[in-house]
């Protein structure tokens, strides 16, 4: 299927990210803080910082309406420069490092919702702060890469944990050591990414991949050489975005990289200049979170960042036959191909067919959703109007379905809607059955 025009083509759009402020009270300004989001507690969760005259021993969270200030039983302490990521093994988030006004930290702690609770795995990292930690949820490892460990010691080891002890890797080409760097899991591509810091010998915007096995360099390019980035992975846009920095004086700009490449954002009222802030997407918000910092004067501003058209998917009623079902791999973006994969179907499939079009109330003046009794299709409706239809081969109990979506700013919020039938003994007499019908709404980055 295609929308309107055959072919993906590369003009220039107007800006379709925005920076804005949060005006939720936010807590006291701070930065060389630590945050990360919290699945299992659907909220932002933000441990001490430096409030320019100490460091802090507070635990916030947010559950994008409100702060809430907690009282732990117990916690790190005061602490800063340390770093935060969620341990989908203990289903906790995962804080190391860092510095407590006269030393370097090596403690592992971990996040319940309620209070903070010290590990003590079998081995772990020497103490460090300003060190990089990502959560990679492909692998359910959390990764950390380098630090700072005095006058003249930056750190060029790779740790892993793995919900229980720290595991030091041995991979042949590594990073220089360097501290204040961003670190990020990407969802789409299953890589972490590193970007820029500081080596004892200059800030640096070189950027490198970890698989799991090996760090791959990806080069320079992109954001001048900055440490004290801020940086996060946004898995609805599939982009790693950065932010501000130190690069011989607090900057301000916005960077996104999409796996290949970087490309500089220019939306109308970025955030302040800054470095030492905190920044982390939030699902519960649909956008990425900026807080605190460090410009010359400790910040305590909060700001989001996200897409001012957002591409989205939501499931239309339900199926019938077996639990086939249906899922984007990727959303609707202007400039982009989107992937609709048809899943869980009966065992011998052979050709799944899809369905498309731009109405789910009618289809040739028929009204929808289709009774598809009168067809042997007992239990199933047609959900969407069939104005674009395909046959695709299954592949080990799927199907895939894809379609341009070209970079024309009228197509933003226009609504395709999908669906699949495919082969399926349990519905009598015809043999076939329907996938839930899928509401796209077209988006641009």
């Amino acid at each position: 299927m295609r929308l309107a025009i055959p072919m993906l083509f590369a003009i220039s759009m107007p800006a379709q990210s925005a920076w804005t402020p949060l005006v939720a009270p936010a807590p006291t300004p701070r930065s060389d803080l630590a945050m990360a989001f919290d699945p299992m507690r659907g909220e932002l969760l933000v441990l001490g910082g430096w409030s320019g005259s100490a460091d802090l021993d507070e635990t916030w969270t947010f559950d994008g309406v409100a702060w809430q200030l907690r009282t732990p039983a117990t916690s790190p302490g005061p602490i800063s420069s340390h770093r935060l990521a969620f341990d989908a093994v203990l289903g906790e988030v995962l804080a190391f490092g860092g510095w407590n006004g006269t030393s370097f930290l090596a403690g592992t702690w971990t996040w319940n919702g309620t209070t903070w609770t010290q590990r003590t795995p079998a081995t772990s990292p020497p103490a460090r702060y300003a060190h990089m930690l990502a959560a990679d949820t492909a692998r359910n490892r959390i990764v950390l890469f380098g630090g700072y460990c005095g006058s003249g010691c930056a750190l060029d080891d790779t740790w892993e944990w793995d919900g229980v002890t720290w595991y030091l890797q041995q991979p042949s080409v590594r990073p220089t050591g360097r501290y204040s760097a961003g670190m990020v899991f990407d969802q789409r591509r299953g890589v972490t990414m590193l970007f820029g810091g500081r080596t004892l010998a200059a800030r640096v915007n070189d950027a490198w991949t970890w698989n799991g096995s090996q760090w791959t360099a990806l080069g320079t390019g992109g954001p001048s050489p900055r440490s004290t980035p801020a940086m996060s992975y946004d898995p609805l846009r599939q982009r790693t975005v950065v932010f501000g920095g130190f690069a011989g004086a607090y900057v301000n700009d916005t960077w996104e990289h999409n796996g290949l490449g970087w490309v500089q954002r220019t939306p109308s009222t970025p955030p302040a200049a800054r470095g030492f802030a905190a920044m982390a997407f939030a699902p519960t918000l649909q956008c990425t979170v900026l807080f605190g910092g460090d410009n010359g004067a400790v910040l305590g501003t909060s700001h989001s960042y996200g897409a001012l058209s957002p591409a989205s998917a939501t499931t239309l009623g339900a199926g019938c036959g077996s639990a086939m079902t249906l899922v984007p791999r990727d959303l609707p973006w202007l400039l982009d191909t989107c992937r609709i994969t048809a899943g869980n179907l009966p065992a011998g499939t052979g050709l799944t067919f899809f369905a498309a079009g731009f109405s789910s109330a009618t289809w040739a003046g028929t009204p929808l959703p289709l009774d598809l009794s009168v067809f042997g299709m007992n239990g199933c409706f047609l959900r969407v109007a069939a104005e674009v239809t395909a046959v695709v081969p299954a592949n080990a109990g799927s199907a895939e379905y894809t379609f341009a979506v070209p970079a024309q700013t009228s197509l933003l919020g226009l609504h395709v809607f999908v669906q699949a039938l495919a082969a399926d003994a349990a519905v009598q007499p015809a043999g076939l059955a329907v996938t839930p019908a899928l509401d796209l709404t077209v988006g641009a980055r």
